[in-house]
């Protein structure tokens, strides 16, 4: 096990000064361990962080790396608008837009040591509950985590209204869940085998007619799993106006679940 421990300190220090050239710029790499089975690499704060099998041989480590970094490059050559996104982050005494309703967030670390956490709906009030001495940084992950659930609570109801009604005969699409959560590097995602629908929280913060296509962009691929021109033709019938929603997701998504003002207006460039 020692010698696993200095293969990979040695790992760590072979690619922490490597760097990724990609869409025009260079991006550093800085490579961690955990307890995975599997690799995963992403942007964060304009750093490529890879993420490898805490316990893995020397050169399969060298190899998952070296494909990681160019798997990476080719992503933010050909879809740079996917990567960086920050979570979404509000602190106490921020209002938020939901679905066009204004929401006001309350996080309270003044209780006792042995609080447990607790998130609740009061109104318009979305209530967060902390434990007191928390560190900053945990504090703040916790509640982050207690904001998604708390916006998928109150925003569920319409959210499945919506689902459904944005699904036409010519599409029949299953759905057997809908989820909302914290997503980095995209706005939603949806499962044919299961039926569930995966929706990012920022997009709720969004116009009406930007989320509708994100919806009706997921409910197609359970027609045609790729984005080929019969997935688009599908989107156009079921959405005739997509395009003017995809470039105003393209021009204004970075601001979505930021403390910027809410009320973005709807391109119509």
């Amino acid at each position: 096990m020692l010698n696993k421990k200095f293969r990979l300190l040695y790992f760590m220090r072979l690619f922490e000064e490597e760097r990724i050239r990609a869409n025009g710029k260079e991006y550093p790499v800085r490579v961690e361990y955990a307890n995975r089975r599997s690799g995963s690499a992403t942007l964060k704060d304009g750093t490529v962080v890879i993420r490898v099998p805490r316990f893995i041989g020397k050169w399969e480590g060298r190899k998952m790396l070296e494909n990681l970094k160019r798997r990476m490059a080719k992503a933010l050559d050909k879809h740079p608008e996917r990567f960086g996104r920050e979570r979404m982050s509000f602190g106490d005494g921020d209002t938020v837009l939901i679905l066009g309703k204004e929401y006001r967030i309350f996080v309270d670390s003044s209780g006792a040591s042995n609080t447990r956490v607790s998130a609740e709906v009061d109104g318009s009030d979305l209530r967060i509950r902390l434990p007191i001495g928390l560190p900053e940084g945990d504090a703040r992950e916790i509640a982050d985590r207690k904001l998604v659930t708390l916006v998928g609570r109150v925003s569920m109801p319409a959210l499945i209204d919506r689902v459904g009604r944005l699904n036409p005969p010519w599409l029949d699409s299953k759905v057997s869940r809908v989820r909302v959560k914290n997503l980095l590097s995209r706005w939603g995602s949806y499962s044919p085998r299961t039926g569930t629908m995966v929706l990012n929280v920022k997009l709720l913060t969004a116009p009406d007619p930007v989320i509708d296509y994100v919806i009706v962009h997921e409910l197609c691929h359970f027609r045609f799993r790729n984005h080929g021109p019969r997935f688009w033709d599908l989107v156009e019938r079921s959405m005739p106006d997509y395009k003017e929603q995809r470039r105003w997701l393209r021009k204004h998504g970075d601001r979505l679940g930021t403390k910027e003002p809410a009320a973005l207006p709807v391109s119509t460039a």
